[in-house]
């Protein structure tokens, strides 16, 4: 079954860290030292996937099925004078606004997280030392929590679309005694389908031979024929393929909501 999760909450850690000052190369005899300090700022967000089972554990709480975590963007920001912190302090939160948001960070958290950058970042402009040029480095890890939990009701409803959308996919094949003649049309030729199959052939995945008469046997759009409770087995397996030739049988069953995610 391909089931379905719905997000139920999503949270917010963030992280500001002192990265090794960075300092210049001196300065050239024509070169004109500039008493401003930049401050540097890198900016990498993740996001943690939790799954979660529908049924509660008997302690009373969700049990955990599958959880990961990927970076999504990293992006690097300077501002030119870290003096700016505090003489140009509306400038500075207006920026950083701008930059949370070209990060899609909800902007119900962007006041915490840029006055945490602001207090760090005149904390460190006050204790690095003021001798020679130099740049300021933070670095901000903001990560996104979200908790999906599997949809029992949309995880069948899925596994209805998906089996309607295979039995379009499959044909009816029909048994003929060894001895029979099969015209060409049966046969099939080129890249149509064959209607019929001998009962002298088996089914690749059981190894039985097929039956004269039995309705039981179907055909993939790649020609190769199965008992049909057979291949329902190999596909409720979550193998979507041919077991012969793996052919795949493209599902399509349409975008999902925002907050479903299938695996």
């Amino acid at each position: 079954m391909e089931h379905v999760f719905h997000e139920s909450n999503q949270s917010f850690y963030w992280k500001v860290d002192s990265l090794d000052t960075q300092v210049l190369e001196p300065l050239g005899p024509h070169e004109k030292y500039s008493p401003c300090v930049p401050l540097e700022i890198c900016f990498e967000v993740s996001k943690n996937y939790s799954y979660f089972d529908s049924d509660l554990s008997e302690d009373g709480t969700l049990t955990l099925v599958h959880q990961s975590e990927v970076q999504v963007r990293s992006y690097k920001s300077k501002i030119i004078n870290a003096s700016w912190l505090q003489t140009r302090n509306a400038y500075v939160r207006s920026y950083l606004y701008r930059v949370l948001s070209f990060l899609k960070i909800h902007e119900d958290v962007h006041s915490d997280i840029v006055q945490t950058i602001i207090d760090r970042g005149i904390r460190i402009r006050n204790l690095d030392s003021k001798k020679g040029p130099k740049v300021l480095r933070l670095r901000v890890g903001i990560k996104i929590y979200h908790n999906q939990i599997r949809c029992e009701d949309c995880s069948k409803q899925r596994e209805l679309e998906r089996d309607a959308l295979i039995k379009e996919m499959l044909k009816r094949v029909k048994v003929v005694a060894d001895a029979d003649d099969v015209n060409e049309d049966e046969r099939g030729r080129g890249r149509k389908r064959q209607t019929v199959v001998r009962e002298s052939e088996v089914c690749p995945i059981c190894l039985e031979k097929f039956v004269v008469g039995s309705e039981d046997v179907t055909s993939m759009p790649c020609t190769h024929m199965f008992h049909e409770n057979c291949i329902w087995r190999w596909f409720k397996q979550s193998h979507l393929n041919c077991p012969i030739c793996r052919f795949e049988m493209f599902i399509e069953l349409g975008s999902q909501g925002e907050g479903d995610i299938g695996i």
